[in-house]
């Protein structure tokens, strides 16, 4: 297939379209433009022209996940599952993951403990709800049972455990209930947010509730 226009397109960052001869036009960044030294009066065969649309695929693969890194840290494969919402081959996407990682733009290791210490930090959290979370957002279960544990101590769990009771006290400081109903409900709460049996009477206990 013969190049016949090269069109400027209007959009951040900038692009151009590659209008053929014989096909659809394809949109490339002028990165690719300058990689693959393209022209109008190009021949391009099929192989070539497969060869620049993935390599415009790869980048803007690594386009959307820097920016999507540039709010917070994700894990691995929230970044993963960000690009294929984002209409990014799921191949394409676990290479351009990968490919951050090993420039250490993820690290899943990092993302737990950056996770579990906001939680706990924040209150609400057990670390039985830490976990689930986590697994939710891909990180492997090596790293959560050795993240977990090793951040939620029992002194944080109390804290965090009393944060979150004290909190719904205060909101609910004009319910009228008696007290054992009270105490019912603060320790299912507990229980639902991750907390064992023992930090959620602890809790409990310290608040005099």
């Amino acid at each position: 297939m013969q190049i016949i226009r090269l069109e400027r397109v209007r959009s951040r960052p900038p692009r151009v379209r590659i209008h053929v001869e014989d096909g659809p036009p394809l949109v490339v960044s002028d990165e690719v433009i300058a990689r693959f030294a393209v022209g109008v009066g190009d021949e391009l065969g099929t192989a070539r022209w497969e060869e620049i649309r993935r390599a415009q695929e790869s980048g803007e693969a690594r386009r959307i996940a820097i920016n999507y890194l540039s709010y917070r840290p994700r894990s691995e494969r929230e970044v993963v599952r960000h690009l294929v919402g984002k209409k990014i081959a799921e191949e394409v996407a676990e290479q351009t993951a990968a490919r951050l990682r090993s420039l250490q733009m993820i690290d899943d290791d990092a993302f737990a403990r950056m996770f579990v210490r906001d939680r706990l930090r924040r209150g609400g959290h057990g670390p039985g709800l830490l976990r689930q979370l986590l697994i939710q957002k891909g990180v492997a279960r090596a790293i959560v049972d050795h993240v977990v544990p090793e951040l939620a101590s029992e002194e944080n769990q109390r804290t965090a455990a009393v944060a979150l009771a004290r909190g719904r006290l205060r909101r609910s400081s004009g319910r009228k209930e008696d007290a054992l109903r009270r105490r019912k409900r603060l320790y299912d709460l507990l229980l639902r947010r991750g907390f064992s049996n023992d930090i959620a009477r602890a809790a409990l206990q310290l608040l005099k509730v």
